[in-house]
């Protein structure tokens, strides 16, 4: 049996801004499409569509006129203007607004309760090159977590288990059998960054080990304004640049970190 949905929906949420700007808007529209979704209607978003790379460049004055304009043209088959406000109403939007009204589309305001507290983090830092692979310092933080904020920690070591075997069984793969060792590494690093992704937060560890895959979830979370919170054992000029340039905030200690995040969510 087929269901229809209910109505078809234009998506008012803002895009424009800085890069980290764009990337938090685009994550936020996201979670837009997934209220309005949820509600029985059928959404379109324009700013989400025409921005991906290939299509429009929103940083170009008559790129971003004429995705603006395609948007409005389709608001003649809408049955309802939805204007997500938790983030403010930007120009694009009043614009919008503006628009739908003219049309005689109805126009309908509602919060999400944006930025969503944080339920899920994922324990990134260094595996290959790290003693155990990282568990024990994982282990600590997931009690930590969820004894002092109800925090759930997805650990990767734990997730990948199941593929690659023991982490002794897995190095010695690499140097008996570099294709099938491939394979298993494409295979979590999907994975990884599908986590990467759909958690609230990102909680990397580093205490001057070599890093391989963290750099590549540190820019992931970056892309899709993803928190990226490091504990630096080290001293703080001792990360590597880009890491730096990544991080959300830089934390001493995994108690300092956890002091800042229940502040955050109770107050003082």
């Amino acid at each position: 049996m087929t269901t229809h949905l209910k109505h078809f929906v234009i998506i008012e949420s803002p895009y424009g801004g800085t890069w980290e700007e764009m990337r938090k808007n685009e994550r936020y529209a996201r979670a837009c499409l997934n209220d309005s979704l949820h509600r029985g209607e059928a959404p379109y978003a324009s700013h989400l569509l025409y921005t991906q790379p290939g299509v429009l460049d929103d940083t170009i004055p008559t790129e971003r006129k004429m995705g603006m304009q395609a948007g409005f043209d389709w608001r003649a088959k809408a049955d309802l203007t939805v204007v997500y406000e938790d983030l403010g109403i930007s120009r694009g939007m009043e614009e919008g607004i503006k628009r739908a009204v003219a049309m005689g589309c109805p126009v309908e305001y509602r919060e999400i309760g944006w930025p969503k507290p944080l339920e899920t983090v994922y324990l990134a830092g260094p595996m290959e090159y790290s003693a155990d692979n990282g568990l024990g310092w994982r282990l600590r933080y997931e009690q930590l977590l969820s004894e002092w904020l109800e925090i759930k920690s997805v650990l990767p070591n734990k997730e990948e288990a199941g593929i690659v075997g023991t982490p002794e069984e897995f190095a010695a793969l690499k140097k008996t059998n570099l294709p099938e060792y491939i394979q298993k590494m494409k295979i979590l690093k999907n994975m990884d960054l599908k986590f990467v992704q759909s958690v609230d937060a990102i909680i990397c560890r580093w205490d001057g080990e070599r890093m391989a895959g963290t750099v590549g979830e540190a820019q992931h979370a970056t892309f899709h304004a993803v928190p990226f919170y490091i504990v630096c054992k080290r001293e703080f000029h001792e990360l590597p640049g880009w890491m730096l340039a990544c991080a959300t905030e830089i934390f001493p200690s995994i108690s300092c970190l956890i002091g800042s995040l229940a502040e955050e969510k109770w107050g003082d």
